[in-house]
């Protein structure tokens, strides 16, 4: 009988661990649960509410928390299927049927009953995607997402009018979880829409329960779940219990306890809380830090004990012209253009310190293996031609033209070095005045978005990882004349826009680029902006830090982000 009992006790027992103990458990890849990863952004976050995403620090955070129909492959960047089960596209090449993923739960909140998450069902997307065709302050989304759904012109335009329920739109359920969305036109591209940020599933009731506060707070379906936010500070998520993905080994993910997101503004104090290993990973830093950093850890010439990544990044760092007093001399901007050393910029004030290249082609990097921006014709420095088409815009030396501002964010003090150099350069090569003004990121966002500036200063990042993603912000189709988000330059071209709806409704890839060609050289021949370089992202890593994937999209996924043993950091 004691027997007995002693089996069941210590039955009962290892069913316990192996139950509520994770965090002891290693599986056969070694890979670990447990601990807490510490990421510093160098600029705070906007808002993080989807429809409102429109910088990559929300971006980074938010992708912890929702998710989208689709998401991207940290490793390939290939699209991938996640609250999804399957999709299918009808001949016509216009209307799409989804089934969701069945079993999928919003994470416990105070806006469901009883504090627990529901379900997530068909009427939660089309509820989201109406949100995206709805012209609310808050949604910053709509011209360059969705626009391409049936009727979602209009249903914008009547969104709010007290029947706005009632107006046609192009998405609908089709059962508890399915729904069709239908297009205007052929799009192969308007899949990728689904998966970018402003497209995350979230649910009407924390709408409904925390209103403008969804900058804050955050329901979602991902892998980790909002724990603490300390406006401007930090901002701590925690492990998904619930979680509906699995490894490859059919284990639950996220490995880590949670994420916890910093916001170091100081390059310098990054670094020095990477070395302390109050961070386990810092991106975007100097060359100064790497080679310190990569200094064998003692006299004996063991290795250090930082990992060191360096990716070419789908990301272009410009100046944006606002077409408006001498800047809507298009003349005037080509000046502009070939006023500026680019080289220099890169060579002398970067130190070629996340610069990939400098942008003498077009918006578009040269990080699409199937995409030559050689073939695109951009900028180089010529003080002569400047000059040149200064005078024939009517301004000889710069006559009669008031000092220009530009806007800027800080970040360290990068963006203000290389300023400082187009300011010196403009003036040097074409008599321009420039004066620098120096905004928080979030004031700098918000003047941007209102059009409010002359010349800003703003990085281009890819949300999906197609040339299609660099050229959409340009496009205005059958949209309003009004200014919007993106377009920054209020771009307008009728022979663009034809091109370029040409060349997204091409599934061969060959057509399809050289059409997104033609449109981006139509686009810089009109010279609404300024490119300066292609970025490159630069990562130091603890070495303990497994799984994490760095890409040019900087598409950050913690889930499958793991610590190694600390036995085997020696």
């Amino acid at each position: 009988m004691n027997r007995l009992l002693l089996v069941i006790c210590i039955c009962l027992f290892w069913a316990c661990g192996k139950k509520d103990t994770p965090n002891n458990m290693d599986n056969s890849s070694g890979k670990r649960y447990g601990g807490i990863l510490s990421w510093n952004e160098p600029e705070y976050i906007k808002s993080l509410f989807p429809p409102s995403i429109t910088d990559i620090y929300s971006y980074h955070v938010a992708n912890q928390v929702y998710e989208g129909l689709f998401a991207f492959s940290p490793d390939s960047l290939q699209l991938e299927k996640r609250l999804v089960a399957d999709y299918k596209l009808d001949s016509t090449g216009l209307m799409y049927t989804f089934n969701l993923k069945k079993s999928v739960y919003f994470h416990d909140n105070a806006c469901f009953t009883n504090g627990k998450g529901r379900e997530l069902i068909a009427a939660d997307v089309v509820y989201c995607l109406k949100k995206l065709c709805s012209n609310t302050a808050d949604n910053l989304n709509f011209e360059g997402y969705i626009r391409d759904i049936k009727f979602a012109q209009s249903y914008f335009s009547k969104s709010k009018q007290e029947n706005a329920d009632e107006v046609p739109i192009g998405i609908k359920t089709t059962g508890k979880h399915s729904f069709q969305i239908e297009l205007t036109q052929r799009n192969p591209q308007f899949i990728y829409q689904l998966a970018k940020p402003a497209s995350y599933i979230y649910p009407k009731e924390a709408v409904d329960k925390y209103g403008k506060n969804m900058r804050i707070k955050m329901v979602g379906t991902g892998p980790y779940v909002q724990a603490n936010f300390e406006e401007e500070t930090t901002i701590l998520l925690k492990r998904n219990e619930h979680y509906h993905r699995v490894d490859n080994e059919n284990r639950t993910l996220p490995y880590l306890d949670g994420v916890k997101f910093s916001f170091i503004k100081d390059k310098n104090m990054a670094y020095l809380n990477f070395k302390k290993g109050l961070l386990n990973i810092i991106y975007k830093v100097s060359t100064e830090h790497v080679i310190d950093a990569l200094q064998p850890k003692n006299e004996a010439g063991n290795l250090s004990s930082f990992e060191y990544l360096r990716v070419p990044e789908m990301a272009t760092q410009m100046i944006i012209f606002n077409p408006k007093g001498i800047l809507a001399h298009k003349m005037v901007r080509k000046a502009f253009n070939y006023a500026i050393d680019r080289e220099k910029i890169v060579n002398m004030v970067l130190n070629g310190e996340n610069a990939y290249a400098a942008g003498h082609h077009g918006v578009v990097p040269p990080v699409f293996s199937d995409y030559n921006i050689e073939l695109v014709e951009g900028y180089q420095f010529n003080a002569d031609t400047a000059k040149f088409l200064l005078s024939k815009a009517g301004y000889p030396n710069a006559n009669n033209i008031p000092p220009i501002k530009l806007l800027i964010n800080a970040e360290g003090n990068r963006n203000t070095l290389v300023m400082e150099e187009v300011q010196k350069q403009l003036k040097e090569h074409l008599n321009i005045d420039v004066e620098i003004e120096i905004l928080p990121f979030a004031m700098l966002n918000q003047r941007g978005m209102q059009g409010d500036y002359e010349m800003i200063r703003v990085t281009w990042y890819a949300d999906y990882p197609t040339p299609t993603n660099f050229l959409w912000p340009f496009y205005t189709g059958a949209g309003s004349a009004q200014f919007h988000y993106p377009n920054l330059s209020n771009y307008r071209n009728r022979a663009f826009n034809q091109i370029y709806q040409q060349a997204v409704a091409y599934t061969d890839s060959a057509q399809h680029n050289l059409l997104l060609k033609q449109a981006e050289q139509t686009l810089l021949e009109d010279a609404p902006f300024m490119v300066l370089w292609y970025e490159e992202g630069y990562y130091l890593n603890q070495t303990y830090v497994k799984g994490f994937r760095a890409n040019p999209m900087q598409y950050l996924d913690f889930s499958q982000v793991y610590f190694q043993r600390a036995k085997q950091l020696n």
